[in-house]
């Protein structure tokens, strides 16, 4: 490349976004106008018209193609606060598991009464892996290692294994309990022992999480400092394809904007502890969206182990997991119409209104769920039974109609009147080993719906 071409490039890059060259940013990322990619090229594709190449030499001759070229600049790890702290021994199957006050304070429990868990919800970890714990290992999915290229997406950090049994925790008669026990865990490992990724390998997950994991839920708790634009693209890729993003706002405790927290599509996620104040390690700038307990929080570590963790990078996978409990609850549940909810049903913190620190309030997930499900409401089916809520002021009597299914043959069914007082629900039990589809009718007669139907769900 000629000295004249060279400085015209580097002129390029300070005139659209100021940045301090690193060494080791591991080269550039250049977007190419619009259906005009050059022939022949060699470049790496991230997404759309969006490449990587590792030398900025490889752009002589392409002048005429491209849009923008950026640095492939690190994305920090947002690592808890006190992040070594004891480890808590779990090993003996029989320990009796209780709520833990940070889900309470976000009224978890009442999705858990309605049998609403985020049943079959794909949710993507961007994070350092996750191990197989064995308090999560029914719920993971899979996932992918970015930094290798390989199936191997084991945690030699605990960050994301921690963040994952914070969303995923199996209830079971042992360990802690997540928040959203039946989703389905994605573990897209972009962080190794160094803390650190790139803005490249980042847009590759974010576009895989939607793309090859078909996931409706995104959790990030990483944050570069500085707007980029393929950053910034990748999440419009996956806001666009329908996925709801959360992302902790950072641990710094000042008014700095950490990205991807800080783009309008994403939730931006600030802790509070105990007693609702705002965590002394909390950023406050207009990133913060909402607010969730991030203190002193235990979940998983290693295989078997627990640990007491604490940043918003615990308080994000609450957020999370509230997305995948309405996504469950609510197919048509988009980003935008989360948002709402948050905005609406959140508990008002700190200043009246928005402001921020504690942004739009505390995560109310009774109050988001009660909003959301109409007057009726059918849980999806867990073990063989479901639950019928009446979330009106009257009671009401309606007809049930269980349908069994093999093969998407119906093979068998049956009818059975039902009533649920007003603001209760009913607990159904029923023995189908195939496929079970249930029905809510107001009568055999006018044959309307009160419900949309609900599939069982075996994990």
């Amino acid at each position: 490349m000629s000295k004249h071409i060279l400085i015209m490039f580097v002129t390029l890059f300070f005139y659209m976004t100021p940045f301090k060259v690193q060494a080791d940013s591991g080269g550039y990322i250049v977007k190419f106008v619009p259906d005009t990619i050059p022939p022949d090229i060699k470049f790496e594709r991230l997404f759309d018209n969006t490449y990587y190449t590792k030398d900025i030499n490889n752009l002589n001759g392409l002048e005429g193609y491209v849009e923008y070229v950026e640095p492939d600049d690190m994305v920090e790890l947002i690592e808890p606060v006190n992040r070594r702290t004891k480890t808590l021994q779990r090993n003996s199957v029989g320990i009796s598991e209780t709520q833990s006050w940070q889900s309470e304070m976000v009224k978890a429990d009442f999705a858990w009464e309605l049998a609403t868990y985020g049943n079959g919800v794909n949710v993507a970890i961007i994070d350092s892996g996750c191990n197989t714990h064995t308090d999560i290992i029914g719920n993971l999915a899979g996932g992918h290692n970015y930094i290798l290229n390989t199936d191997d997406y084991s945690d030699n950090i605990g960050h994301g294994t921690h963040v994952a049994g914070i969303i995923a925790a199996e209830h079971n008669n042992f360990g802690i309990m997540g928040v959203a026990p039946k989703v389905q865990i994605y573990a897209l490992k972009c962080f190794d022992s160094n803390y650190q990724t790139t803005v490249s390998m980042l847009a590759k997950a974010i576009k895989s999480a939607v793309d090859d994991y078909n996931c409706r839920v995104i959790n990030m708790s990483l944050g570069l400092k500085s707007d980029r634009e393929t950053l910034h693209e990748a999440i419009q890729y996956a806001a666009a394809k329908g996925a709801i993003i959360i992302a902790s706002v950072g641990n710094d405790g000042d008014d700095i904007i950490y990205y991807p927290a800080g783009y309008d599509e994403v939730i931006g996620v600030g802790s509070v502890g105990s007693t609702k104040e705002i965590s002394y390690y909390s950023q406050v700038n207009d990133s913060v969206f909402v607010v969730a307990p991030g203190e002193s929080y235990e979940s998983l570590q290693g295989v078997n182990d627990y640990t007491i963790k604490q940043g918003t990078s615990q308080a994000a996978p609450l957020v999370s997991a509230a997305a995948a409990i309405l996504v469950s609850a609510d197919n048509n549940m988009s980003l935008e119409s989360f948002k709402n909810l948050i905005m609406n049903c959140s508990e008002d913190l700190g200043d009246a209104g928005y402001d921020t620190e504690y942004g739009y309030g505390l995560l109310n997930i009774r109050k988001m769920l009660d909003d959301r499900i109409g007057d009726y409401y059918v849980s999806q089916i867990n073990a063989n039974e479901l639950i019928i809520y009446n979330n009106t002021s009257d009671d009401f009597s309606a007809v049930g109609i269980w349908g069994e299914y093999k093969n998407n043959m119906y093979v068998n069914g049956k009818t059975d009147e039902i009533f649920v007082p007003s603001r209760d629900k009913l607990k159904i039990e029923f023995l189908y080993n195939n496929e079970a589809r249930f029905f809510l009718w107001d009568s055999l007669n006018s044959m309307r719906p009160l419900t949309a139907m609900r599939k069982s769900v075996t994990n």
